[in-house]
């Protein structure tokens, strides 16, 4: 279920669903970050938010039938996102920032050979719908602090000293 005891995703990569997933199943876990909302879809974790009503998730998703199905998150299942290929893109670099490590908005665009798009990557990286197994935390504006982040700076803040990063 976890890596090296922390939640971390054990996929390499991420699906990229071709339409918005239609049935997802969700329910509310404790993480090490807290209680999250998790939704799987047929082709996988489809979303993870720290929004508990599910109003966020259900903006995201809007054609979608809910339906509650307690434990059925396992970390092991593929990552399935719908998004743009530039989306896609940003997300398959968060993948790769390290546990316990930070990178800048300009660095993303540069890796992914769009090096002045930060501010598109800013905003895919806003659009991210698997929180902390997508870790959009570990991206920190240029002029200092947390930055901006879909459920606040303050949990921002509190997911990176878990990871035992003082900022």
């Amino acid at each position: 279920m976890y890596k090296d005891g922390c939640m971390t995703c054990l996929s390499e990569d991420i699906k990229r669903l071709t339409r918005r997933p239609l049935h997802i199943r969700y329910s509310i876990q404790n993480t090490e970050g807290g209680a999250m909302m998790h939704g799987v879809c047929d082709e996988g974790i489809c979303w993870m938010g720290y929004d508990l009503d599910g109003a966020v998730m259900r903006n995201r998703f809007p054609d979608a039938i809910f339906v509650e199905d307690v434990g059925i998150v396992s970390f092991e299942m593929p990552l399935a996102v719908y998004g743009t290929d530039f989306q896609v893109n940003v997300w398959r670099e968060l993948l790769k920032i390290p546990r316990g490590g930070t990178v800048q908005y300009q660095e993303i665009a540069r890796n992914i050979g769009r090096p002045k798009a930060y501010r598109a990557v800013g905003t895919a990286v806003g659009a991210n719908p698997i929180s902390f197994l997508i870790p959009c935390h570990r991206v920190l504006p240029s002029q200092g602090g947390v930055g901006q982040y879909l459920w606040g700076s303050a949990k921002k803040a509190s997911l990176l000293n878990l990871e035992n990063l003082s900022i």
